[in-house]
């Protein structure tokens, strides 16, 4: 039973895993149109994820004008150093930005494309890799552009990139002197190996049901060079937690 939840908490949060006091066991099918009160007719509840699917509600914003609100405080309970360090990054944000970023969004989704997945419903995605990677480049010289206009100083000088690139991270950056659709395209297959790998990390830790599973996934994971640092670290984490809980619990 408590495995049934552990997965049943992982969908509910929409890939994350809930506490006790963040998720809450909810009907299925809800009792005014005949659910029963079954364990088969439960299913475990975000609570954020299932206040913002009501159509009535208060709008929930956790920041507001590069801030956090008081439902930020409520909802993560603490600011994580990581964010408190983008905040402070946000301040030299010039609107030029935008564009770079939003280019080098394109180039992630070039990237998840060159191996493209289906959608749910079977079907091909009908935007692929040449659509992606020419909003990229579009992008990019829209950026070149306007921040030329603007005058700002360039992206390192404002410790906006990073100090010490991982590799994927490097590969990233050098979107900056791409100025082609094809440069872009060159890009995106060089990412999409460390975009599969480290989507694959997550999403298989589904799979692990025994301690032996979690031990074997930490091997993998490990050392798989295209899984990303940041995945990496926080799978690696949360399994071995899971693997010391399924010992303390199951005697494994």
């Amino acid at each position: 039973m408590l495995e049934h939840f552990r997965r049943e908490a992982h969908a509910a949060g929409g890939g994350s895993y809930q506490t006790l006091i963040s998720a809450a066991l909810r009907h299925w099918v809800v009792a005014s149109k005949g659910g029963d009160a079954s364990l088969e007719n439960g299913v475990l509840c975000n609570f954020l994820h299932n206040y913002i699917r009501r159509e009535q509600r208060p709008p929930l914003r956790i920041f507001d004008g590069g801030l956090p609100t008081l439902d930020a405080f409520w909802i993560l309970g603490r600011i994580p150093p990581e964010i408190l360090e983008h905040i402070d990054r946000f301040a030299v944000l010039q609107p030029s930005d935008w564009y770079f970023n939003r280019a080098v969004a394109q180039l992630r989704f070039a990237a998840a494309m060159v191996n493209p997945p289906k959608r749910v419903d079977g079907r091909q995605f009908v935007r692929g890799l040449a659509y992606y990677c020419r909003a990229a480049a579009k992008r990019m010289n829209d950026w070149r552009r306007i921040a030329s206009e603007e005058g700002a100083s360039d992206l390192s000088t404002r410790g906006l990139l990073p100090k010490n690139p991982r590799p994927d991270q490097k590969l990233v950056m050098q979107i900056q002197t791409a100025t082609t659709e094809l440069q872009i395209e060159h890009l995106a297959r060089k990412l999409a190996p460390f975009l599969k790998a480290s989507y694959d990390a997550v999403e298989s830790i589904l799979k692990v049901d025994t301690d032996e599973d979690a031990q074997r996934y930490i091997r993998e994971v490990g050392r798989n060079r295209y899984v990303v640092e940041p995945v990496k670290t926080a799978m690696i984490e949360y399994m071995s937690a899971i693997s010391a809980s399924n010992r303390k619990h199951f005697g494994s």
